[in-house]
């Protein structure tokens, strides 16, 4: 690889993403992937398209390992912004595969992140449109 701002992502990230469904709390997500996947089958498929991307970028065929329920069992503490920046890196190092924005990887990434962002702390105590300027410029005649 030439470039090393382009890899394959590691267990962990895979396993932390999948298990990041924990902060969906309203069941969009179980909603989404039911009955299309399970957790090991949603993992797979989140690393087969990274190693697509990277096989693509690099122009030299890498495949993902084995995602099996071994990684499911690890214990993560999920914080909503880590969430989301976990997404962004997997959506970076999966984009450059020609199947990416079809993808159920895609899919699933773009609703853990809306997730992840009303997850925030008091995201829902926010004004609903835009708060009101500190001055009058917005103010009409």
């Amino acid at each position: 690889m030439n470039d090393p701002t382009i890899y394959l992502v590691d267990a962990n990230h895979i396993a932390y993403l999948v298990k990041a469904q924990e902060i969906d709390t309203d069941g969009i997500l179980r909603g989404f992937l039911r009955p299309r996947t399970n957790p090991v089958d949603l993992g797979q498929r989140l690393w087969d398209e990274n190693a697509k991307s990277v096989s693509e970028a690099v122009g030299k065929r890498f495949s993902a390992p084995a995602f099996g329920d071994l990684y499911l069992q690890a214990e993560f503490d999920f914080d909503p912004l880590q969430v989301y920046k976990s997404c962004a890196c997997l959506e970076y190092q999966s984009s450059d595969s020609p199947s990416w924005e079809n993808s159920l990887p895609y899919q699933y990434l773009e609703l853990l992140k809306r997730i992840a962002v009303r997850r925030l702390p008091d995201f829902e105590g926010l004004i609903w449109g835009a708060p009101k300027p500190k001055n009058n410029a917005c103010q009409a005649g």
